[in-house]
């Protein structure tokens, strides 16, 4: 995979790899005495997989405006409700943020928890897109998440950003 920002191909950290191929469009990776089928599954062998994600920077149709962000909506599919970390980094700063998002509750009855016959069958991804306060002034903006899951599909789809314009400085 390569870094959008700085152009550099990125690590796989953890994974014993010394070989990789792609069959029946697939991707695999082997070591000694061992093959495994990468993107496949809701944990690393009984361990969370952790993610640290930052969408692209976006000047939001005004580079040379300094803008105020205030709200942050990241949008995606889960199987589950999953503690989601993140915010809204400014001006190309990359640093990881911390602040726990809110993550609406699924409105679908749980498989073996649900009341028979009361439940609503939901979908098997779930949408989930609630609000959260972001603040950062500056001209560009890039949402941000870090998760831990284990056991739990999440597919981060898009995000918004509730904005103020300010003057050219």
């Amino acid at each position: 995979m390569i870094n959008t920002i700085t152009k550099a191909w990125c690590n796989f950290d953890g994974w014993d790899a010394g070989c990789w191929e792609i069959f029946n469009d697939k991707l695999y990776f082997g070591s000694y005495g061992f093959v495994g089928q990468a993107w496949e599954g809701t944990d690393d062998a009984g361990v969370a997989i952790e993610t640290n994600a930052l969408q692209a920077f976006n000047y939001l149709d005004d580079p040379g405006v300094q803008k105020r962000v205030t709200m942050f909506q990241p949008i995606f599919y889960t199987t589950g409700t999953p503690e989601i970390f993140g915010g809204v980094n400014v001006d190309f700063d990359t640093s990881v943020n911390t602040g726990q998002l809110q993550v609406e509750v699924s409105r679908y009855g749980l498989w073996d928890s649900a009341v028979w016959d009361a439940g609503i069958w939901g979908p098997d991804l779930d949408l989930r897109k609630a609000w959260n306060g972001a603040q950062g002034v500056g001209n560009a903006f890039a949402p941000t998440l870090n998760t831990s899951t284990n056991g739990v599909t999440l597919q981060w789809v898009n995000s918004n950003l509730v904005y103020e314009k300010g003057g050219i400085l």
